[in-house]
């Protein structure tokens, strides 16, 4: 009776290490496959700034990040298959600026909004890349979208920060970034996390 208990425990254990195995297995594929979607693959090694919240965003490669307590965000994105850095530029300033600026608030006549554009200083360890502030000021709001572009690495990929400031001004209204890209702690967490 105790070599059948034996015998028992025995099969037991292999039968409970069978299925851990396959468990581990199935995660460890699962990873794997999240790890090669190029979907969510990046060429970017970053850390999320205190107080921000990732938020999911399917027409864009990368992460988008939210200030809850702010109108501001900063993203990290990489463009699609067979898609150049200045089109991505052109979809993240069209994606980003209607989530401040409503229907009601653009100007009359007008297809898209009209960015005022001036170049900044790149960031260390960018490369080749370029940075832009570009600011759209209307009737009730002003916002600045800042885009760099970092070409050393796996592949080019856009970061930045955007914000709002209503006018008038309200208590609530989002930190804006100088003229020589600065001023904003979160965003410096954010572009110094990237690997050297």
């Amino acid at each position: 009776m105790n070599r059948n208990f034996t015998i028992f425990r025995i099969i037991r254990l292999a039968g409970l290490s069978l299925v851990v195995a396959t468990l581990l297995a199935f995660v460890a594929g699962v990873q794997l496959a999240n790890a090669q979607d190029s979907k969510n693959a990046g060429a970017a090694v970053f850390k999320i700034p205190d107080g921000y919240m990732r938020v999911p965003v399917t027409d864009f490669r990368g992460a988008l990040m939210l200030d809850p307590k702010k109108p501001a965000g900063m993203f990290v994105t990489y463009p699609n298959d067979n898609e150049t850095t200045e089109a991505l530029h052109s979809r993240l300033l069209a994606f980003l600026g209607p989530m401040f600026i409503h229907e009601k608030d653009k100007p009359k006549g007008e297809g898209s909004l009209v960015w005022t554009t001036k170049s900044l200083p790149a960031h260390p360890d960018d490369g080749e890349g370029k940075a832009t502030m570009n600011t759209y000021s209307g009737a009730n709001e002003e916002v600045q979208v800042t885009i760099y572009e970092r070409t050393t690495g796996v592949r080019p990929f856009l970061y930045g920060y955007f914000g709002m400031h209503h006018n008038p001004s309200k208590s609530d209204d989002a930190k804006f970034l100088d003229d020589q890209g600065q001023g904003v702690k979160a965003f410096d967490k954010l572009w110094k996390s990237f690997p050297k």
